[in-house]
């Protein structure tokens, strides 16, 4: 196992189905900012999609259950599209960037995540039934931020298409969103 031996345990977060945003590659998507906050803070992770349904998968087997890609509200998950694990070559050394109003606010590795991909689809299926679909949040890096209406988010990693999204109000987005997924 790599990393800390000492390392905390494993937490995770949930998201509703109508939290994706689809971000497509051609323009920036509008993302809702919620009416009842105040704080609404930027976080770029990796996304790893599941593609076989698992549960107790060991670590050495579980990137066999994972499609790689990039707390909720409405399309509060903007995601590039999913792409097959085939197709993309992460490395140790593939780069996570964030930027908002194209100033670099969070960057780090692959290899510096707390937990690998397999680690994480491990621990998880421990825990309950991955089924195929079904999206992980492998968690964000340091530099999470403040973004207000208005603001312009770009994630990169990688071989992994970019996310591209405006902060938009709640009212306008929540429509175009939820017609985007159907």
């Amino acid at each position: 196992m790599r990393g800390n031996p000492d390392r905390e345990a494993p937490f995770f977060f949930m998201k509703p189905a109508d939290a994706i945003a689809n971000c497509s590659t051609t323009s920036a998507t509008s993302v809702s900012c919620p009416t009842n906050t105040s704080s609404l803070h930027h976080e770029g992770e990796l996304i790893v999609a599941i593609g076989k349904d698992g549960l107790r998968i060991p670590t050495t087997s579980a990137i066999e259950h994972q499609r790689p890609n990039k707390e909720g509200f409405d399309c509060s998950c903007p995601l590039s599209p999913i792409i097959p694990k085939e197709d993309v070559d992460l490395q140790q050394g593939t780069q996570l960037l964030l930027k908002v109003n194209g100033e670099i606010r969070q960057l780090t590795t692959i290899g510096s995540m707390i937990y690998s991909i397999p680690e994480v689809i491990g621990h998880l299926s421990k825990l309950f039934w991955l089924r195929k679909g079904d999206l992980i949040m492998t968690g964000t890096p340091a530099g999470v931020g403040d973004v207000v209406l208005g603001g312009h988010i770009s994630i990169s990693c990688g071989d992994l298409l970019p996310c591209d999204f405006v902060i938009g109000p709640s009212d306008i987005v929540k429509s175009k969103a939820k017609d985007s997924m159907t």
